[in-house]
C-alpha cells in the first residue's frame, strides 16, 4: 500500500511538473512547428507577436528570454489563435521570444528567435521595418549555386538592433540557403528563399531550378547476362557474367529513378550537339551477341521499355550456333522489339593470333577487308574487339564511314570531347554489387 502510494505520488508530480515547465518534450516531436513568427507591433510598454498556424496542433506555448535563458511565460489555446501580446515591458529594452507548438504531451521544435526593442525616440538602435533583398526573382540550374544579400531598412537611418539576417529555404530538398545567403540547387522545382530580419520582417526571393543538361553520359558495357542458378559453373572469365537476378535489379533501379535510355542514333545526334539530354540518361550496351542476352536481358528491357543496343561479331552471326545470336533472332527481334538494336563488333578480330589480339596482329589491308566484310549488315556503329584501337583500326574506321567508334580503355563517361572513333564506355561485372551500379549510373555533374 505504501508502494502504490508513491507511484501515485509520483505521477502528481509530474503531472504538475509537465504543466508548470512545458519547455521539456513528452512523447515523440510529432506537431508541426509554427512558422515564421515576426514582432507585429511595439510599443514602450507592448509587443505583439504574430505566427503561421501549425496544423496539427492544439495550441502554442510562448517562451522569453530572462536572465540569459529562455523560459516558458504563456500559453495561448486554439490552433487558430496565432497572437500574443506581452504587456507591462521596460522602455527602450530589447526583448527575445520563441513558439512552440502542442498537442496533449507533444511539442513542436522551437521557432526561430525573434527579437525586438521597446520604441524609444531617442534610442540609437531601431527595429527593423523592412528588408530589400538583391535578386527578386532568379532561376539556377540544378547543383549551381547563386549569392543572395539583403538589406534591413530602419526608421529615419538608424542603425538596426541586428544587422544579421536570417536564411531560409522553403524547401530545402529543392534549394539549400547556407546562412551568408549562398543557395545551392538540389532538385528541380521552385521554391522561396526567405531574408528575416532580428524581428521577423523577410523579404523573399522565388528560386526555380532548372533541369541540368547532360556534359556527359555512361554508356554500360555488359557481356552475359544468365540464370542465377548458372552462375556457380561459370570458369572462364567470371566477373563477365551477370546474374539475371542483378540484371533486372539494375534494369527495374533506371526505371523506377526516371533514367532515360537512349539508342545510338539518338547518343549520336547528342555528340554532336543536335539534341539536349537531361542528367540520367544513359547508353546500355552488350559485347560479342551471346544469345543469353537475348534469352535473360532482352525480356527486361522490354518489360521496362528500356533501349539498348548489341555488338555483333560478323562470322558468328553466319555460323548460327545456339551460344551466339544468329540472323533469324535478329529478324524476330527487329521486328518485335525495335529499341533493341544491333551493330558491329568486327567481323573476326574478336580472337587471339599468337596470343595477341588479333587486330594488333592485321595488317592495314586485313582490318579495311574485315570492315568491308561486316559491312553487308548495314552497321553505322563499331564497338572494338577488346575496346582496343590502333592506326590500322582508325584508317578503316574513317574509310567506311562508321559515324561511331566505342572503346573502354580510358573506363569513364562517354563525353562530347571524345573522338570520334573512340567514345569511352564502362563495363557492368557480375562482381560489382548493385550500390557499384549505382555509382556508375549517379553521377554528378
Amino acid at each position: 500500500m505504501i508502494v502504490y502510494t508513491k507511484k501515485i505520488y509520483i505521477m502528481v508530480i509530474l503531472s504538475l511538473f509537465m504543466i508548470v515547465c512545458p519547455s521539456k518534450t513528452y512523447g515523440s516531436t510529432a506537431v508541426e512547428t509554427p512558422k515564421m513568427p515576426y514582432v507585429s507591433s511595439v510599443t514602450n510598454r507592448t509587443m505583439r507577436i504574430k505566427w503561421k498556424r501549425s496544423a496539427n496542433a492544439k495550441g502554442y506555448y510562448i517562451y522569453q528570454k530572462k536572465d540569459g535563458k529562455y523560459k516558458y511565460i504563456k500559453k495561448v489555446k486554439g490552433v487558430n489563435n496565432c497572437s500574443f501580446k506581452i504587456k507591462g515591458l521596460k522602455k527602450d529594452k530589447t526583448y527575445s521570444y520563441y513558439i512552440r507548438a502542442y498537442s496533449g504531451k507533444k511539442l513542436s521544435d522551437k521557432t526561430y528567435v525573434v527579437s525586438a526593442r521597446t520604441t524609444n525616440k531617442k534610442s540609437k538602435v531601431q527595429n527593423a521595418i523592412s528588408v530589400n533583398v538583391s535578386v527578386k526573382s532568379v532561376a539556377i540550374s540544378k547543383y549551381k549555386t547563386i549569392s543572395l544579400k539583403a538589406r534591413i531598412k530602419t526608421v529615419s537611418r538608424k542603425k538596426s538592433l541586428s544587422t544579421k539576417v536570417r536564411w531560409i529555404s522553403s524547401n530545402s530538398n529543392i534549394a539549400f540557403v547556407t546562412q551568408k545567403g549562398v543557395v545551392k540547387g538540389k532538385k528541380i522545382g521552385t521554391c522561396w528563399i526567405y531574408a528575416i530580419a532580428h524581428n521577423g520582417k523577410k523579404a523573399m526571393t522565388k528560386l526555380k531550378v532548372n533541369r541540368v543538361n547532360a556534359t556527359k553520359i555512361p554508356i554500360l558495357t555488359y557481356h552475359h547476362v544468365i540464370r542465377d542458378k548458372d552462375i556457380s559453373n561459370v570458369r572462364v572469365y567470371p566477373s563477365l557474367y551477370v546474374k539475371e537476378s542483378d540484371f533486372r535489379a539494375q534494369m527495374k533501379y533506371l526505371h523506377d529513378n526516371g533514367y532515360r535510355t537512349i539508342s545510338l542514333d539518338e547518343f549520336n545526334d547528342w555528340y554532336h550537339k543536335k539534341v539536349e539530354y537531361p542528367e540520367k540518361t544513359v547508353v546500355i550496351t552488350f559485347d560479342d551477341g551471346y544469345m543469353d542476352v537475348y534469352q535473360h536481358a532482352y525480356p527486361c528491357l522490354k518489360k521496362y521499355g528500356l533501349k539498348a543496343t548489341i555488338f555483333l561479331i560478323g562470322i558468328r552471326i553466319q555460323q548460327q550456333s545456339g551460344t551466339f545470336i544468329g540472323l533469324d533472332t535478329i529478324k524476330k527481334v527487329t521486328n518485335e522489339y525495335p529499341n533493341f538494336a544491333f551493330q558491329s563488333h568486327s567481323y573476326n578480330m574478336h580472337h587471339d593470333i599468337e596470343r595477341k589480339h588479333a587486330y594488333k596482329m592485321y595488317s592495314l589491308d586485313e582490318v579495311k577487308e574485315d570492315f568491308k566484310k561486316n559491312s553487308v549488315y548495314g552497321f553505322d556503329y563499331i564497338a572494338y574487339p577488346w575496346g582496343g584501337i590502333n592506326y590500322n583500326i582508325i584508317t578503316a574506321f574513317v574509310e567506311n564511314n562508321m559515324k561511331l567508334g566505342f572503346g573502354y580503355m580510358n573506363k569513364t563517361y562517354a563525353r562530347r570531347s571524345d573522338p570520334i572513333y573512340e567514345i569511352n564506355r564502362l563495363k557492368v561485372y557480375g562482381t560489382h554489387n548493385f550500390k557499384d551500379f549505382v555509382s556508375k549510373v549517379s553521377y554528378a555533374q
